[in-house]
């Protein structure tokens, strides 16, 4: 505390100052720390993909033949109860879906969901790639899912 005393003599302040500025510098630096860690916003992982989880070295001779179906199952893309509702299996259409099922389909959330049944209500959609025509939508959100989405006609 030695230095606290240093930096009162310096400054020309009271004790009680000179901890009312600390205190403000420690919040300063822990609101620093927060903001850092919500940036991160690193997401929780899905243990059905982790490769030691599905890997049970002791039963399988040949460590390669399990890895590879491993790897094939961290690829895939994932399942959504949207894609399962259709009887077709192809995926949802997008000229007949619902609200729901739209929701249901990777970084696509109500509002979304709303804006492409309205721009489908003003023109049916004729291919996938029309999607990026309503605002909200790029390329990366159409990658993702364009593997779960289909157009039939109207």
């Amino acid at each position: 505390m030695h230095w606290l005393h240093d930096l009162q003599q310096r400054l020309a302040i009271t004790r009680r100052e000179a901890l009312a500025i600390l205190s403000v510098l420690a919040l300063f630096f822990a609101g620093l720390l927060a903001e850092y860690v919500q940036k991160q916003n690193v997401p929780p992982v899905d243990r059905s993909l982790l490769l030691t989880d599905s890997l049970n070295l002791s039963d399988t001779p040949h460590v390669s033949d399990t890895l590879q179906p491993s790897i094939a199952q961290v690829g895939a893309p994932p399942s959504t109860p949207a894609a399962k509702e259709e009887p077709s299996g192809r995926g949802v259409n997008l000229n007949t879906a619902s609200s729901t099922q739209l929701e249901a389909l990777p970084g696509i959330g109500p509002s979304l969901a709303d804006r492409i049944i309205r721009h489908r209500e003003r023109r049916p959609f004729t291919s996938v790639e029309q999607l990026t025509g309503v605002r909200g939508i790029g390329p990366k959100t159409l990658d993702a899912v364009r593997p779960l989405v289909r157009v039939d006609e109207p």
